[in-house]
């Protein structure tokens, strides 16, 4: 693992942000918070915030809404300390508010890169989601939005596909589809939300019985829990279990929480069968940041980020 620990460990010094669909980078920001700490976020993140998650042996992925991004002016210095610190190799982010506090933060992590969606709402202000990653670790391509202009996705999922280094063997190739469904807890919320899901289901059973890649990753902010009624949202992906792993059943179980005003569980991450060679035994959890952190909830979110360890051979 000598030569895995030297990709994971690797800095690069340029930075190069990837848009999916090309947003402008001299827009008008939509947060009120675009005063980010410059100099600050000028240097290197710290690794010493919190414990590690991740391992040298192990692609550590995770999902994380960072809540209306940024929502103090030195958040986006700490979330780029909170992710080296927890030593994650791939995050998929979303309430992305202010894309200056988002540059600010990857100057901060100078061994990362990015993708960043162009959406935006009808007002043109915007919640995006993106995806942060190991630049020495993984090439990351292919930046897609899916089911735009959909009722039912206020924000479009937004699709990547993953490599591991040339320098990993085997090598793990996998998409991810991030996403951010519909908030709120009207009968017509629920109702998007589960037709969102069927969607969803149908793209990812497409992607698998014809000639594209088959292990699939679908993480996000779901906005629903596991429960009997609330299940329903997630039928089918729980219902398929031949097909589809919900990695985030055992946490459910377990009564853990990445929802902190709520206590629920809303965050999620599922698999498509073919990936369980790779993930093996990989573990699920959620750093308990809101205990480790002191004013976690208001410098950096109302969620807590959900994390899956794949063992690296």
């Amino acid at each position: 693992m000598n030569g895995l620990r030297r990709h994971k460990a690797a800095k690069v010094a340029a930075l190069w942000i990837l848009c999916a669909g090309c947003p402008s980078r001299t827009t008008q920001q939509s947060s009120s918070h675009s005063r980010v700490e410059g100099r600050a976020s000028q240097v290197s993140a710290r690794t010493d915030v919190v414990d590690a998650v991740g391992a040298p042996d192990s692609l550590d992925i995770a999902t994380w809404n960072i809540q209306n991004f940024p929502s103090q002016s030195s958040t986006p210095q700490f979330v780029a300390d909170l992710i080296a610190s927890m030593a994650l190799d791939f995050v998929a982010v979303q309430e992305i508010g202010d894309v200056q506090a988002f540059d600010a933060l990857m100057k901060r992590l100078p061994g990362f890169k990015s993708v960043l969606s162009s959406h935006r709402y009808r007002d043109g202000s915007f919640q995006k989601l993106g995806v942060i990653y190991r630049a020495s670790l993984l090439d990351v391509h292919s930046p897609t939005l899916l089911f735009r202009r959909d009722y039912d996705f206020p924000r479009p999922p937004l699709l990547v596909s993953v490599r591991t280094d040339r320098g990993i063997s085997p090598r793990v190739d996998f998409l991810a589809i991030n996403v951010h469904l519909k908030a709120g807890q009207r009968s017509r919320d629920f109702g998007r939300r589960k037709r969102a899901a069927e969607k969803l289901e149908r793209y990812m059973r497409r992607q698998v019985d014809g000639p594209g890649e088959d292990d699939i990753v679908l993480l996000g902010d779901i906005n629903q829990t596991l429960a009997e009624f609330d299940g329903q949202v997630l039928a089918p992906f729980v219902e398929r279990s031949r097909r589809y792993t919900v990695r985030t059943r055992r946490l459910f179980r377990a009564r853990r929480k990445s929802h902190l005003y709520t206590r629920r569980l809303i965050d999620h991450i599922i698999t498509t069968s073919s990936f369980r060679e790779e993930i093996q035994d990989g573990e699920t959890v959620i750093p308990k940041l809101n205990e480790d952190v002191a004013n976690y909830l208001e410098r950096v979110s109302d969620h807590l980020p959900v994390v899956i360890r794949i063992p690296l051979r």
